[in-house]
């Protein structure tokens, strides 16, 4: 067995917020969406899109167009414009 495996799930609370199980994103969103959450620290999640498309299992064209759906949604939002950098 791997070292990487968890053998007791009970150490980790999952608690999904009724309003996000409720409101209807589809498995890309509500997966890019809990990725965001998990990196965000308290400055935000800078993360690249090669990353979090990578991560994700998406290619980075669905990655821009489920963060835009996100925004509008005002489930995110882009603290600042970071150039050259990730936002």
């Amino acid at each position: 067995m791997s070292n990487s495996v968890v053998s007791n799930r009970s150490d980790f609370a999952i608690v999904v917020p009724s309003f996000l199980d409720d409101y209807g994103l589809n498995p890309q969103e509500y997966r890019l969406y809990g990725h965001i959450v998990r990196r965000a620290g308290k400055d935000g999640c800078f993360e690249s899109i090669r990353n979090m498309a990578a991560i994700c299992l998406m290619n980075e064209k669905t990655v821009r167009k489920t963060l835009q759906i996100l925004i509008a949604a005002r489930f995110i939002k882009i603290a600042q414009e970071r150039k050259g950098k990730t936002t």
